[in-house]
């Protein structure tokens, strides 16, 4: 199997709900894993549904996040099914728009999903 990556937007109005969960069940005939990245992917309104899909069908769920999503959502997250969360050193710039006026909560969420045994730094 392969590894895919799948990029949703949180402005994407067009992808609907069994839309989304038909691609994932097409990609689950061909990859071992998801993940989900582009825009900020823990903001998608249908995210839980289809990390819980994805899980269904066997994949291993990875979230490509900037740490900028109250924690409480990454903990929903991880019971819905996610393996690992990727954080990248650039969510705690100072100069990153989302860092710079909301540092306490990239801090509180990456803690969490550390806490969660679910932290994976990536460069």
């Amino acid at each position: 199997g392969v590894d895919v990556q799948l990029v949703i937007r949180t402005n994407n109005t067009k992808l609907h709900l069994d839309e989304a969960l038909q691609a994932i069940t097409e990609i689950a005939e061909i990859a071992q894993s998801i993940e989900f990245v582009g825009a900020e992917p823990t903001r998608h309104t249908y995210l839980r549904q289809m990390v819980e899909r994805a899980k269904f069908l066997g994949l291993r769920v990875i979230i490509r996040t900037n740490g900028s999503s109250r924690p409480r959502h990454y903990k929903r997250l991880a019971e819905a099914g996610v393996d690992s969360f990727e954080v990248s050193p650039s969510a705690f710039d100072p100069k990153d728009f989302r860092t710079k006026n909301n540092p306490g909560r990239v801090h509180n969420s990456t803690e969490t999903i550390r806490e969660l045994g679910l932290l994976t730094m990536i460069e």
